[in-house]
């Protein structure tokens, strides 16, 4: 990412307090690259348990592991009931990771 127009000043000319106007690189990047893996296990009939694992790798922020467990519990023919537990995450933008935003 090149993002030049975030290293400007808001007037022409203008002074912002303790702002460095120099030295400050427009460019910014990151690698990621994610796995995901489930199994959908039949228990019974109408019973369906499905874990999954998700792992991130994020250059700048690290790895990060999210698990989760669902369960899809068949009742009557046209009703199922569906719970699960997950945990959730979202890599950060390349400007909340650029120490010169």
């Amino acid at each position: 990412m090149k993002d030049n127009a975030s290293n400007t000043q808001a007037l022409s000319g203008g002074e912002i307090p303790g702002y460095d106007s120099t030295g400050r690189s427009p460019y910014s990047q990151a690698e990621i690259f994610s796995l995901f893996a489930e199994n959908n296990m039949e228990l019974t009939d109408t019973t369906m348990l499905t874990p999954a694992l998700r792992f991130d790798h994020h250059s700048i922020v690290g790895n990060n592991w999210s698990p989760s467990l669902n369960l899809s519990q068949g009742l009557w023919d046209d009703f199922t009931l569906k719970m699960g537990i997950a945990r959730a995450y979202k890599a950060p933008s390349l400007y909340q990771t650029n120490p010169n935003y």
